[in-house]
């Protein structure tokens, strides 16, 4: 076998195993849900919140957990448990956004194709919708802000009646943008200065 060839192989071998692995993740968020709504981790030793319920298992933090249980209840009425067990995240997440009258034609794809090529699918099917890009933000933290950070996204969960973790930042974002008007005016003007 020569070196293209194996290259080949290994990258359909390793996206097969991705997408099988991605394909588990929306199993994995009804658990997570049914454990999550039932407060069934009280049943555990040691397990006060669901978050210690989530870190004893391991794999997931709680942010990922939440959302995983979150997308899976967007779903959960409107798609069978058979097929959105078999969906990966991100294609379950699209299809939460596509509107009812679609869904069911889409479902197939979700569960077999890679985002990328159901994204196309959700497209063509329903011309006008616009998927939002996936974006995602890392960086590091000092140790001792970490739970400051994680206490008041709790708290804004709580307030607002939010179900994930990033609702709630999205919430505190909006609220920072409304009470600095001025001031993000003045830093989108100062970026479309530098990209002109």
């Amino acid at each position: 076998m020569t070196k293209k060839e194996l290259a080949r192989q290994l990258t359909k071998e390793a996206k097969e195993l991705n997408l099988s692995i991605q394909k588990s993740s929306m199993r994995l968020g009804g658990i997570y849900k049914r454990v999550r709504d039932g407060k069934l981790y009280l049943e555990i030793p040691g397990c006060e919140h669901f978050a210690e319920w989530v870190q004893m298992v391991g794999g997931l933090h709680a942010s990922q957990a939440h959302a995983l249980a979150t997308t899976y209840e967007k779903l959960e009425d409107t798609v069978p448990k058979r097929d959105l067990e078999r969906m990966a995240q991100n294609n379950a997440e699209d299809l939460s956004k596509v509107p009812d009258r679609v869904k069911p034609k889409l479902v197939e794809a979700a569960c077999t194709l890679t985002n990328a090529e159901f994204r196309k699918r959700v497209d063509a099917m329903a011309p006008g919708l616009h998927l939002p890009e996936r974006g995602h933000i890392s960086f590091a933290i000092d140790a001792q802000v970490e739970p400051l950070i994680k206490s008041v996204i709790q708290a804004v969960m709580v307030q607002q009646e939010l179900k994930s973790q990033g609702a709630a930042l999205e919430y505190l974002c909006s609220q920072w943008r409304l009470e600095h008007q001025e001031l993000v005016q003045e830093i989108e003007a100062a970026s479309h200065a530098t990209v002109n």
